[in-house]
């Protein structure tokens, strides 16, 4: 039943590690699974089958193939919606514990507008950040997870602000029309996500083998956010961006060969 190639043409090893831990936690293919089940299911076979040292080293090498350009490519897509010259002030919204994506979008409008003062401010639910996080030396705040505005965490309003999110919004567990009322205020939007469709999302494969990637990259990439929804699988929220429902006034550019697949979807303001 199970086949990452089946929608996902990538030549690492990720789709094996996909399949193996998929088989290991015994999906009944004639049972409906809800999105939560799935979870727990794949959280409860984490807990009790950990990835050995080595495996989770070799799946962290194969997510993090190609991730570099990736990145780059996305932050050339961002710096074209910029104005050279003005201040900008750039909100990253679940930050994480590395955020190497907000290092690179950094370095490269540094390198396109040289003139162009770029603030960070780093939002999270609890502080996840290690010793080489870009947002050490940044100003870093923590956030409840219910709250109406992101907006409001912004000292300084006067300057053009934009809020950048790295796989942040499908883990909050609200539909996107939600996400963009609490986004109010921001000039423009930067996500980094994993869109899907709802066609796609009524493939039970499909869907199974996305949650449980989701699920394994977090086991090895935010330790103290993994020992949490170990702790208490409520906690691991998802709701994937539907392209096919998304409003009209943002962009989506994919990047290919990801798994699973990989966009930067922009929303400007109106």
């Amino acid at each position: 039943m199970f086949n990452p190639k089946k929608y996902w043409n990538v030549n690492n090893v990720a789709p094996e590690y996909l399949l193996d831990f998929v088989r290991l936690c015994n999906f009944d293919t004639q049972t409906k699974y809800s999105d939560s089940e799935v979870i727990e299911t794949c959280i409860k076979v984490v807990r009790e089958q950990p990835l050995t040292s080595s495996k989770k080293q070799a799946l962290k090498d194969s997510i993090l193939l190609g991730q570099e350009q990736m990145f780059t490519f996305f932050a050339k897509e961002l710096c074209k919606t910029l104005e050279p010259g003005k201040e900008i002030q750039l909100v990253s919204l679940g930050c994480g514990n590395r955020s190497f994506f907000e290092e690179v979008v950094t370095k490269e409008i540094d390198k396109t507008f040289p003139n162009t003062l770029v603030r960070w401010l780093g939002l999270d639910v609890g502080d996840y950040r290690d010793k080489d996080s870009f947002f050490q030396d940044k100003v870093f705040k923590i956030i409840p997870t219910q709250t109406d505005s992101y907006f409001d965490y912004v000292d300084d309003k006067n300057i053009r602000t934009a809020l950048v999110g790295v796989y942040s919004f499908h883990h909050i567990g609200i539909e996107f029309t939600d996400f963009l009322k609490r986004c109010t205020g921001f000039d423009t939007i930067y996500l980094v996500e994993e869109p899907t469709t709802t066609d796609l999302w009524s493939q039970d494969d499909y869907r199974i083998m996305r949650i449980a990637l989701d699920v394994l990259a977090n086991t090895v990439f935010v330790l103290d956010w993994a020992e949490a929804f170990m702790d208490d699988p409520s906690l691991f929220k998802i709701n994937y961006i539907k392209e096919n429902l998304l409003p009209e006034n943002l962009k989506v550019i994919y990047t290919p060969n990801r798994i699973p697949e990989t966009a930067l979807v922009t929303v400007l303001s109106n």
